[in-house]
């Protein structure tokens, strides 16, 4: 259990966080994201998990990479999930996946794309 109210709960701050840094309303937001927006407040008030297709609907409606709804939530062997600090900048997730998709895509020949 306590791992579902880790997630859930920092979800919620970030989603919070994000809807209001972009002055949107929970309707708006639910507009934009083609959801509800009784399930956008049941996940900002950490009642409820996102499902993968909701955080990623919520964070191309936010216009936000994905790391900025996950910021904080990691997983640790024999730990299991644990809220971890903040950081200044860009989302370190973001930055690796963008290094690996640079590299993937380097070693492509021209046309595999």
């Amino acid at each position: 259990m306590r791992d579902k109210q880790i997630v859930a709960g920092q979800f919620g701050e970030n989603l919070r966080r994000c809807r209001k840094g972009r002055e949107l309303s929970l309707a708006e937001l639910g507009r934009r994201a083609g959801l509800h927006y009784q399930e956008i407040r049941l996940l900002e008030e950490g009642k409820q998990r996102p499902r993968i297709d909701t955080a990623t609907k919520l964070a191309g409606a936010l216009e936000v990479p994905m790391c900025e709804l996950t910021r904080g939530i990691e997983w640790r062997p024999g730990k299991g999930f644990v809220r971890v600090g903040h950081w200044e900048g860009e989302c370190r997730h973001a930055t690796e996946l963008g290094t690996a998709l640079r590299v993937s895509l380097w070693d492509l020949k021209e046309g595999e794309i």
